[in-house]
């Protein structure tokens, strides 16, 4: 026999809620500058940085995320047909060599 545990809330009326006290804004910490490169394959070839209309065409797309010093970060590919590992090994080499240029640019913009 398992025992089922029991927990009551108490939800106070609106007129009776506690709100944190507003603060002054404060700068998000980054420890590294995400670096995105974004695949689609399309009609059989892989698309670096595809546009939307490739995207939507797509047999599937697929975003690499490496930090500035090229250590992958993540891999996030949702749905579409599967990758072959020889097509996902050129896409992590491929976004390992374009993620130097995109840092420079994504710091470029920053600095205004």
């Amino acid at each position: 026999d398992k025992e089922t545990a029991k927990v009551q809330m108490t939800v106070p009326p609106a007129d009776q809620a506690t709100t944190a006290p507003p603060q002054a804004p404060r700068s998000l910490e980054m420890l590294h500058m995400p670096v995105p490169c974004s695949f689609a394959n399309v009609l059989g070839h892989t698309l670096l940085d595809p546009s939307a209309e490739e995207e939507a065409v797509a047999e599937w797309c697929m975003t690499a995320v490496l930090t500035e010093d090229g250590t992958f970060s993540t891999l996030n590919k949702a749905g579409g047909a599967p990758i072959a590992d020889t097509q996902l090994h050129e896409c992590l080499a491929k976004a390992a060599g374009r993620a130097p240029e995109l840092l420079a640019l994504l710091q470029k913009a920053l600095r205004g």
